[in-house]
């Protein structure tokens, strides 16, 4: 039973693709407590990593950022709410 789904999605893995890079995401935002440069960093690693994959695979590479974008949203409202009970 698939709960996501896209019209672009010409595989029919775009619900396991997002849910895998939520994770990511979230580790990224997270990063930001330590440092910002650390998150910039996993950005640009994570970036790299998928258009390096897409070149060789051509595994559509659109589904992992918009898991990772996903990631960073709910990372980032974490870290708001950490925040403001640290305050």
């Amino acid at each position: 039973m698939n709960l996501l789904d896209h019209e672009r999605d010409r595989v029919g893995d775009f619900q396991n693709r997002v849910l895998i890079h939520i994770p990511i995401g979230i580790i990224i935002a997270m990063a930001w407590f330590a440092h910002w440069s650390i998150t910039f960093a996993l950005v640009y690693v994570f970036v790299r990593y998928e258009e390096n994959e897409d070149a060789h695979i051509s595994d559509e590479a659109w589904k992992d950022y918009f898991g990772c974008m996903v990631g960073i949203v709910i990372g980032g409202i974490i870290s708001a709410i950490i925040k403001i009970f640290m305050m």
